[in-house]
């Protein structure tokens, strides 16, 4: 009895584990692959489960779609990049975008105000 008890709760948890592993290993593959297209099958492959399961389980975990979060991810470090001096055109090709444009579009949607607006923000000096 105690040998079924206990393969049960090792399954279980196994199942719950592997699942978040999976989630670890696609968040850690887009983070390194930023300035590659990223498309939810390249996620799914890294997290070793099928496109269906992975969306399911991605947006149960994280509340949103994987294309999503990887636009914050990329919004976020290209943030960083204008912060350090990047031109809008680096930051755009850093973190994945096509062109400037699209990463202005996006980095809009996300902050309030284009990268430039952003940049120009960050390096003017305090009203006295």
């Amino acid at each position: 009895m105690l040998r079924v008890e206990a393969r049960r709760l090792l399954l279980d948890g196994s199942a719950e584990h592997a699942t978040r592993h999976g989630l670890a290993a696609a968040v850690e593959y887009a983070k390194a692959h930023l300035h590659e297209p990223l498309t939810v099958a390249h996620l799914a492959s890294a997290a070793c489960m099928s496109e269906a399961s992975f969306f399911r389980y991605f947006r149960a975990e994280f509340g949103g779609t994987p294309l999503a979060y990887v636009t914050a991810l990329r919004v976020r470090l290209a943030r960083a990049l204008l912060e350090e001096g990047r031109s809008v055109t680096d930051a755009a090709l850093a973190v994945g975008f096509a062109t400037p444009s699209a990463l202005i579009r996006v980095f809009r949607e996300h902050v309030g105000q284009t990268p430039k607006q952003y940049q120009l923000a960050r390096r003017a000096p305090a009203p006295a």
